[in-house]
């Protein structure tokens, strides 16, 4: 007895392009390669078969433990970032290939995964004297539901042009409010300093960024 098989046509304007088209394999890879408090960013590879016509990615997330999916488009299979998503919120992400008659099928990432409880504290202001720093900085933007910072670690380290950042060496100090007097420090002597919000077991924020002091004077 013999059973009759199935073919795909792909057609183009109209005209046959492929008797044989198979739709392409889930991508190779999809794997978390960065996470924020409102975005994540997923590394995507090729599928290994179709990949030739492929036209697009399709990154699919929802909140852990609901159902409905949203959907963000992506032109390449490279990294991918999946931005307006809520703080201290567990995400599940897929990613599926696309082409000009359909999806494949979907490659998902391993469990899920969770958004940062907040975002970095505001941009450090510093105010230098000759032996002191006095440095303040916003409250972070986008804090999670029942997100509760315990406190600030600031950070700094004596710096100049030619320096690494490995190769900095880093002095920690805690602060409760958004304000910290750094003192001891050296005059005539370039620092940098950065500010992270400590919450205890859920760890810590993302560093506000990186900001250089003027050079202290000895008057």
């Amino acid at each position: 007895m013999t059973h009759k098989g199935s073919s795909i046509y792909l057609y183009e304007d109209g005209f046959s392009v492929s008797e044989d088209f198979e739709p392409p394999s889930k991508p190779e890879t999809v794997a978390v390669s960065a996470i924020n408090h409102n975005s994540v960013t997923l590394k995507v590879s090729p599928p290994r078969f179709g990949a030739e016509d492929i036209t697009s990615y399709s990154v699919e997330y929802c909140v852990s433990g609901e159902d409905g999916w949203k959907q963000k488009t992506a032109s390449k299979a490279e990294e991918v970032t999946v931005s307006d998503l809520s703080p201290n919120t567990e995400y599940m992400f897929r990613c599926r290939a696309v082409t000009s008659v359909g999806v494949g099928p979907a490659n998902e990432v391993p469990g899920s995964t969770k958004t940062l409880p907040c975002g970095p504290p505001g941009k450090p202001r510093v105010e230098p004297n000759s032996r002191e720093i006095s440095v303040s900085w916003e409250k972070p933007a986008g804090l999670g539901q029942d997100v509760h910072i315990l406190s600030y670690i600031v950070s700094y380290a004596i710096t100049d042009n030619g320096m690494k950042e490995e190769d900095l060496q880093w002095k920690e100090m805690m602060a409760g409010t958004e304000k910290a007097i750094i003192s001891g420090l050296q005059s005539e002597t370039e620092y940098v300093v950065r500010v992270r919000c400590d919450w205890g077991e859920a760890g810590r924020s993302k560093e506000a960024s990186l900001l250089m002091s003027a050079q202290q004077s000895s008057r």
